[in-house]
């Protein structure tokens, strides 16, 4: 924790401020958008698996993104 917040640790009405704070970003930033970004993850999630069980690690880091590169290299 920065030294300028340490103090806001030890005080509970401090402490309630900030998850309240949090808790306010999280409902307008992401609340309305969560069951999307849930549902995609677990998508996501799928396909990974699918694609680690059938085509191991190589198959699955060589399906992140286009622009990114894996080689296999021997020691």
């Amino acid at each position: 924790m920065p030294p300028a917040l340490a103090g806001l640790a030890d005080v509970l009405s401090a402490r309630h401020a900030v998850l309240a704070t949090v808790a306010a970003y999280h409902h307008a930033a992401v609340g309305a958008y969560w069951r999307g970004i849930h549902a995609h993850l677990d998508a996501e999630r799928g396909q990974r698996g699918t694609i680690m069980l059938d085509r191991g690690v190589d198959g699955l880091l060589s399906s992140l993104h286009r622009t990114i590169r894996w080689t296999v290299t021997s020691p």
